[in-house]
């Protein structure tokens, strides 16, 4: 009867330490908030889709191009990239029922290409939430 206690004992110990090690691991990976600053380039987009899906959809079009991204509360993603110093942020709002706003905000030097390089993410990120994706497999 002593052994029942100490197994579960010691599984809640395994599932916390469990829990501990994957937020530590988690928490490197975390994009760090837009600078205080006003953006260097921001644009309203509308595209079709309920909020909670084009959110997800852009946190991976960010990630794709080599940004950390994070949730900020149910309304909004932010992303850093450190190769190019550069941040975004994501608004989403509902004009109507069968469509996203998305007011993005960028942040950076962007000494590639002046503000046409803010407009090629731009591009990249709209096409990548008008674009259908494939089933998980």
């Amino acid at each position: 009867m002593i052994s029942v206690p100490l197994r579960r004992t010691n599984r809640r110990r395994q599932i916390a330490l469990a829990a501990i090690l994957v937020t530590a691991a988690c928490a490197g990976t975390v994009g760090k908030p837009p600078p205080p600053a006003d953006p260097d380039f921001t644009r309203v987009v509308v595209v079709a889709g309920a909020p909670i899906v084009n959110a997800a959809k852009s946190a991976r079009a960010l990630q794709n191009d080599g940004f950390s991204t994070r949730r900020f509360r149910s309304d909004s993603t932010w992303g850093s990239r450190v190769a190019d110093n550069m941040s975004v942020r994501l608004r989403y709002t509902s004009p109507s029922r069968d469509s996203t706003r998305i007011l993005v905000e960028l942040w950076g030097k962007c000494e590639r290409g002046g503000r046409g390089c803010f407009l090629g993410e731009l591009v990249r990120l709209v096409a990548a939430l008008t674009t259908e994706e494939a089933p998980p497999q």
